[in-house]
């Protein structure tokens, strides 16, 4: 919301621009004749960086164009910097907070990207909050990932569903019926006038097993461990924060290597699938117990080239512990409810401080279901 920088007008600093404020006076009028419910991100990345789709150049209060601020993180600190725009903030609070139909207001879009990011404190604020953006890499999907996001955003502490980047996807059939599921439940399940919700863990037995597929959950950067397990749930904690790139020598600083402690109920597989390789090249390897049983170079070319290769080794019944290492100059990046319909409603009768038993039809993928007593 720029209403203190406009393309092509020069404005007073510390002054805001009427004429856009009528503008984002018609858009939040129009959404409440609509019934559209905004997020209204008063910042992006672009404003403070000179890397990550830099406008910095352009940014009147960059000092050679006329500001104060010597460099993009110097907004995260400079005491003007700071007045102005909670002066802002409160304007536009004062000004537009009447609307029902402001579902949030997003503080920064993307200040991970900010030149300044070094300069932010990982803050914890007890507040809800959404997952803003998500999407597939290289944004291929078919509306599995989409409903991976949706449903696995529903079942956890955010306070709604993920937002999905590719939104002009949104009125295609195999994105459409995701949408109308994951709806089609929470009006069913009656989940946004339920308080308390809690996660809840859940035991599965079956008679027949399926592969179990995992990957890393973060980005780019070092990692807060390397030593995962697998629980017999399937649960693998700390894998959201297991960074997606491998590193080699290249950033020997970062997430250049993990292992995985599993149990193998009977002989089977054990799989890496890699998506992207650095231009410098890797070599991936992979032990099982300490000894290397799978290795794969990937050569140097000019430029990161995008990938679909998957790696097995076979595992024996019983514990072991699997590693996976890039010994390469550069990285690799490895990745590893359908229709809406009600199958119930089933009753069931639980002993005080028992357990709750409960019969599943065959599950393909997955399935969603809500307890009410």
């Amino acid at each position: 919301m720029n209403l203190d920088w406009v393309s092509g007008t020069t404005l007073p600093i510390g002054s805001l621009s009427l004429d856009v404020a009528r503008r984002w006076d018609a858009t939040v009028a129009a959404a409440g004749e609509h019934g559209v419910y905004l997020q209204i991100a008063l910042q992006h990345d672009g404003q403070y960086s000179s890397r990550t789709n830099p406008n910095w150049p352009e940014n009147p209060w960059n000092k050679s164009r006329g500001g104060w601020l010597q460099s993009p993180e110097d907004f995260f600190t400079d005491p003007r910097a700071i007045a102005l725009t909670k002066a802002k903030y409160r304007y536009i609070v004062a000004r537009w907070g009447y609307s029902p139909y402001i579902l949030a207001w997003e503080l920064f879009n993307e200040v991970e990207w900010t030149d300044g990011m070094n300069r932010i404190d990982n803050l914890h604020l007890g507040k809800p909050y959404f997952f803003g953006e998500i999407g597939p890499g290289e944004g291929r999907d078919d509306g599995s990932f989409l409903h991976r996001a949706l449903w696995g955003s529903l079942m956890s502490q955010s306070s709604g569903a993920a937002r999905y980047w590719y939104w002009d996807r949104m009125r295609q059939p195999p994105f459409a019926q995701q949408l109308r599921a994951a709806a089609r439940f929470v009006t069913l399940s009656e989940m946004p006038g339920r308080d308390g919700l809690r996660p809840a863990r859940v035991q599965v037995q079956c008679e027949a097993q399926g592969p179990l597929e995992i990957g890393p959950g973060g980005e780019w950067g070092k990692a807060s461990r390397t030593e995962f397990t697998v629980q017999p749930s399937g649960e693998v904690p700390g894998s959201a924060e297991m960074p997606r790139y491998l590193h080699g020598t290249g950033h020997a600083d970062l997430f250049r290597s993990c292992t995985f402690r599993v149990t193998y109920a009977a002989p089977g597989k054990f799989a890496v699938k890699v998506a992207q390789v650095a231009r410098a090249g890797a070599r991936l390897v992979v032990t099982l117990d300490g000894k290397p049983v799978a290795t794969r170079e990937f050569p140097a070319g000019n430029r990161d080239q995008s990938v679909d290769i998957a790696m097995e080794v076979r595992v024996p019944q019983g514990d072991h512990l699997i590693g996976l290492s890039n010994t390469g100059n550069d990285w690799v990046v490895w990745l590893d409810t359908q229709k809406g319909e009600a199958t119930g409603p089933e009753t069931v009768s639980v002993a005080p401080g028992g357990l709750l038993d409960i019969s599943t039809p065959a599950i393909a993928q997955d399935m969603a279901a809500w307890v009410s007593r």
